[in-house]
């Protein structure tokens, strides 16, 4: 068999693995019996994120709401309903600028408007003049 210097054969392996069905799940149950969950109280160090750079600093717990985090997620939904309706209040703006402009020569009296594009009232009239 002819091989380019970018490729390599392995051979399969025969052989099975010692490792077995019941020795995994064996393993994967005394890691679960190690595992203890913390209950955290006030005055507890630990490690947390700060929202300014996303790092892991170290921190001491100063209060523990009733209702965990969802304070700063109702916060943080605040902030973004907030700047969705500064956007629409925006694109409104925008809107309205261009409706006036749009609008703007059928304010003024005694003016005919008539497209460049309309279609001539004979037979040999030009369009566009």
């Amino acid at each position: 068999m002819q091989m380019s210097h970018f490729e390599t054969y392995i051979e399969p392996s025969t052989s099975k693995s010692s490792v077995t069905y019941d020795e995994i799940e064996a393993a994967l149950l005394e890691a679960e019996a190690y595992r203890t969950w913390k209950i955290w109280k006030i005055g507890d160090k630990c490690q947390a994120k700060w929202t300014e750079d996303g790092q892991y600093y170290d921190a001491t717990i100063e209060g523990i709401t009733d209702d965990g985090e969802k304070e700063y997620l109702k916060k943080r939904n605040q902030k973004k309903l907030q700047r969705f309706r500064e956007l629409e209040e925006e694109r409104e703006q925008d809107k309205n600028k261009w409706l006036n402009f749009t609008t703007k020569n059928s304010k003024k009296h005694g003016m005919v408007i008539k497209s460049i594009f309309a279609s001539p009232e004979n037979v040999e009239g030009r369009v566009g003049i």
